[in-house]
């Protein structure tokens, strides 16, 4: 799964690099009484760094939410070592007196 996410990336990446070398004349922007004049490169870059940072914050705000804010694995241990007791995986034991 991780290689598909680096491989999207790198692919958008590469799409937004080239829309950036060919839109290089420049283009007024107009916001309420604001006005001035830029590249579409700079524009198209400015645009994607805000939609990845908005995506970013949502998804990381959407995935803090579905895990109740809990961490979702426990540390790393070696093998032998025992469970650890008392955690929320291993709840404690109780031993029944034998008949």
């Amino acid at each position: 799964m991780r290689k598909i996410r680096w491989f999207i990336s790198i692919l958008g990446v590469i799409v937004l690099l080239a829309a950036m070398i060919q839109n290089a004349e420049p283009t007024t922007l107009k916001l309420f009484a604001f006005e001035t004049r830029l590249p579409t490169s700079i524009l198209l870059l400015a645009t994607s760094v805000t939609s990845f940072l908005i995506g970013g914050l949502v998804v990381g705000r959407l995935m803090r939410i579905s895990d109740g804010g809990k961490v979702v694995s426990e540390p790393s241990r070696p093998l032998s070592e025992p469970p650890i007791a008392n955690s929320p995986i291993h709840p404690p034991t109780t031993t029944q007196p034998g008949p």
